[in-house]
């Protein structure tokens, strides 16, 4: 695409970052509502290595309260957040996305919040979840 503002030499811009994803990674809730204000996606996703990480996910996992809250309150999907909050031992992102529904049961690749939290060293996120519902076997082996 090319880059046209005032002031600035056109170029090839070749990053296929998503604005929002950006806004969630260095925490800029401002920017992100800015984006919001103007139709931004909330539930746009991006790759993070080989995988596709949505704004929730990569809020949760760099320990962004305020943008994860913003996020929440705006309707955007839980995916893998709560995964990525327990394994970051971001307890109060943890906190927000129990409130908000999002379930310590669910499994991904095998493996459920509570396990990650475990492997991790978290205990006040470990027992946060355990009180959420967590099952102490999901924490013990990989299972389907």
């Amino acid at each position: 695409m090319q880059l046209e503002m005032h002031g600035m030499p056109g170029r090839e811009y070749a990053c296929d970052e998503s604005l929002v994803c950006l806004a969630a990674s260095y925490g800029d809730a401002q920017a992100l509502a800015l984006l919001y204000s103007f139709g931004a996606n909330l539930n746009e996703t991006q790759m993070q290595g080989l995988t596709k990480e949505s704004s929730l996910e990569t809020s949760a996992s760099f320990g962004h309260v305020d943008v994860v809250d913003f996020l929440l309150q705006h309707g955007a999907y839980w995916g893998r957040a709560l995964h990525y909050a327990a394994k970051g031992g971001h307890e109060r992102i943890v906190e927000l996305l129990l409130a908000d529904g999002a379930s310590p049961l669910v499994r991904v690749d095998g493996n459920s919040p509570l396990r990650l939290a475990v492997m991790a060293s978290h205990s006040k996120v470990t027992e946060r979840l355990l009180r959420a519902g967590a099952r102490l076997e999901d924490s013990l082996h990989v299972g389907l």
